[in-house]
């Protein structure tokens, strides 16, 4: 069965420069065999796409060409989208982690600014002084963490990251479904809108990390 299917309005195939991105950050010797493997989409797996060089011609016709990946390339594909999408759920986690403690910690430094917690020690300490410096100290930390959230895109952005890429994860898992009925009724048809939302996936992927400052794919030397 054509990997296109018979339906009247095919999908606009490509192209699919994001998903390929996230193939090669998480598996790049896999990016270099489906290269090799389809040398019609050389440029577009290594990352090295030339201006003017996208999908031109009949929807229908260059649907019908882009199929020609088959499905083995779309899990290898899928499987390089996870790994990069799981790559950022680490660094956010961590990252959204660490502002808690931050805000905690301030929150504790603040209230042994009160006055009544300055008065209870023991050691003889000058009250306006040991207020002045645990203000300094919770000011600091609360710049550090603006800082930290600024960095990845203002405030609130890592909480906004964390919701977007758990996100993906549904979208990952509808991909997957998609991808298992197709394979359970031997039909291909939709191999082609799969990679597309594969793309749609990595091009929101690409974005986390580029505001995580996470490492970017490079484009693959030739072989």
């Amino acid at each position: 069965m054509s990997l296109s299917g018979d339906s009247p309005d095919p999908v606009p195939a490509g192209p699919w420069y994001a998903a390929f991105d996230a193939l090669r950050i998480a598996q790049p010797a896999a990016a270099n065999r489906l290269a090799r493997a389809f040398p019609n989409f050389d440029e577009e797996i290594r990352g090295r796409r030339k201006l003017g060089s996208g999908a031109t011609g009949d929807v229908a016709d260059v649907s019908v060409q882009r199929a020609e990946l088959g499905r083995a390339a779309v899990e290898a594909v899928l499987a390089g989208v996870t790994a990069s999408l799981d790559e950022v759920l680490v660094v956010v986690r961590k990252r959204a982690a660490a502002l808690a403690r931050m805000r905690l910690t301030s929150a504790i430094v603040t209230l042994l600014g009160t006055s009544g917690v300055i008065a209870a020690i023991p050691i003889k300490v000058e009250a306006a002084f040991a207020s002045a410096a645990i203000a300094f100290i919770s000011a600091a930390i609360t710049l550090v963490s603006a800082y930290r959230e600024d960095a990845s895109g203002g405030e609130g952005s890592v909480s906004r990251l964390r919701e977007e890429m758990m996100a993906q994860i549904g979208a990952l898992a509808e991909v997957r479904g998609k991808l298992a009925l197709g394979q359970l009724l031997q039909q291909d048809d939709e191999l082609v809108a799969i990679m597309t939302s594969l793309n749609s996936i990595a091009e929101k992927v690409l974005v986390a990390r580029g505001r995580l400052q996470m490492r970017l794919a490079d484009p693959l030397a030739a072989s």
